[in-house]
Parts: structure tokens; sequence; C-alpha cells
């Protein structure tokens, strides 16, 4: 029984490594990319909850991407803030 459990933990860890090695990182520069190529949200946020975050939340890399054409719900997935149940609606008033 114990070789059953033992087993059953190595597939385990061995399916979550390999899960975790085949997910790309996604950077602001790929959203960059995304913007300029005129994807919607729909597709950029599928990116984003897709690949392993590596994004600088930093302000002015967060103002650089505004300023570049993300929407709400981009910056909101992209500081992990992002809930498709209860998206952002409109401009963010300050």
């Amino acid at each position: 029984m114990r070789k059953v459990a033992f087993l059953v933990v190595l597939a385990v860890v061995a399916f979550a490594t390999s899960y975790a090695a085949d997910r790309q990182k996604v950077t602001n520069a790929d959203i960059e990319k995304l913007l300029a190529a005129g994807m919607g949200d729909e597709v950029i946020l599928n990116v984003i909850a897709g690949g392993e975050p590596s994004f600088d939340t930093t302000v002015d890399a967060l103002i650089a991407l505004k300023q570049k054409g993300a929407s709400p719900a981009v910056l909101a997935a992209i500081t992990g803030r992002w809930n498709p149940e209860n998206p952002p609606v409109g401009p963010v008033v300050s």
C-alpha cells in the first residue's frame, strides 16, 4: 500500500513540475506586442491566465501600459486583481 501511495505522489509531483515548465513567461513586453497588434481584452486576458506571470508592476510600468492602450481589466490582471466574475467597468476614477 505504501508503494502505491508513493507512486501516486511521485506521479502528481512529476505532472505538476511538467505543467509549470510548459507555461511560458508573460511580460510587459508581451502585453505591449499584443496591444500594438490590436488584440482585444479577451485574447490578452487569456494569454495572461495561461502564462507564468513575470510582470513589472511598478507605477511607471503600469502607466506605460495604460498609455499604450491597456484596459482596466488588463491592468487588473497584470497586478493580480482580475476577477472575471466582477470585471472593472469604465475608467478608474482616483
